[in-house]
């Protein structure tokens, strides 16, 4: 598991989506496109993953769909933790169909509009930051990289000198499945 990758990302609420997306264009950040994704989440029948923190959620991107799996958080200011992914395509019902029949439970659908950038010059490489209009929950940007554990206190601190930079200080450590679920109660 040394050579794992691990999602190291902070989370910020935007007041202002058209500045920062004209921040990010004037520091050299390319738009990778919009996209809209619609997430599924699964409660699973062999454990809590509210009480684990983990997480299983079924992506549809077009005709792609994602299936991820998300570990439970490390301590700390910002969110790490065990990402696998796994791509299927076409677009079928299959996914769905095969996680309900072993006993996986669909839990709450999250829509948003994203927009992806990524950063060529050396100093900020791997590092993405994800505009995200989620639907119902506001405007947000994450700030993300994927690296091994033993990068963990590089990786953290790139991220916070972005979100300096980018002058993002509104952090919201809630996913947004559990934003989604604390505004249905």
């Amino acid at each position: 598991m040394e050579n794992a990758q691990f999602e190291m990302e902070m989370k910020f609420r935007v007041a202002d989506p058209e500045r920062l997306r004209a921040r990010l264009l004037s520091m050299g950040a390319l738009s990778q496109g919009r996209e809209i994704e619609s997430d599924e989440y699964f409660r699973s029948p062999l454990r809590d993953f509210g009480v684990t923190g983990e997480a299983l959620r079924l992506r549809s991107v077009g005709a792609e769909q994602i299936l991820t799996y998300k570990g439970s958080r490390l301590p700390g200011p910002t969110k790490i933790r065990k990402e696998l992914e796994l791509a299927i395509q076409p677009l079928s019902g299959t996914m769905p169909e095969l996680l309900k029949l072993l006993g996986f439970e669909p839990l709450a659908p999250i829509r948003k509009r994203r927009e992806t950038f990524v950063f060529q010059d050396l100093a900020k490489a791997g590092i993405s930051v994800c505009l995200d209009d989620a639907e119902g929950l506001g405007w947000f940007a994450e700030i993300e990289i994927l690296a091994p554990l033993q990068e963990k206190q590089a990786a953290v601190e790139r991220i916070q000198n972005l979100a300096r930079e980018l002058e993002l200080t509104d952090v919201e450590d809630r996913s947004y499945l559990r934003m989604h679920l604390e505004k249905g109660r």
